[in-house]
């Protein structure tokens, strides 16, 4: 069977999971939403404009100052059940698929000179 039926089948199985689905309905949620929409869509934009400070090492101030905004940006975020339930269920779903991801590397590791090199031809 080919590798890419297999990830097909893959990626089947994580949409019919739960913290896919979750996912999908929180988000969908906050699209309806006005207000949950504009909280993430601001938070983004602070978070971008926070890389650029440190990024051009502008000055400590403003570093400390942009850290203290988004601090409060992200409680807001936070006091909001809408934007609260899909960072929960994006944090949820992102660790799935990290363990997803971690299965597969573990299964495709290449060999290494602690580890039985017995099948590898590659050395020789």
């Amino acid at each position: 069977m080919s590798v890419f039926i297999k990830a097909n089948e893959l990626a089947s199985e994580i949409r019919e999971s739960k913290e896919y689905k979750d996912l999908i309905d929180c988000k969908c949620k906050m699209d309806k939403d006005e207000e949950a929409s504009s909280l993430l869509r601001d938070m983004r934009l602070l978070q971008e404009e926070y890389i650029k400070t440190v990024r051009e090492n502008i000055d400590k101030d403003a570093v400390d100052s942009m850290e203290n905004i988004l601090k409060n940006k992200h409680d807001e975020l936070l006091s909001n059940d809408i934007t609260h339930n899909y960072i929960k269920a994006k944090d949820t779903f992102d660790k799935l698929m990290k363990e997803i991801n971690k299965k597969l590397a573990e299964g495709i590791a290449l060999p290494t000179k602690e580890s039985d090199c017995e099948n590898c031809k590659g050395c020789d």
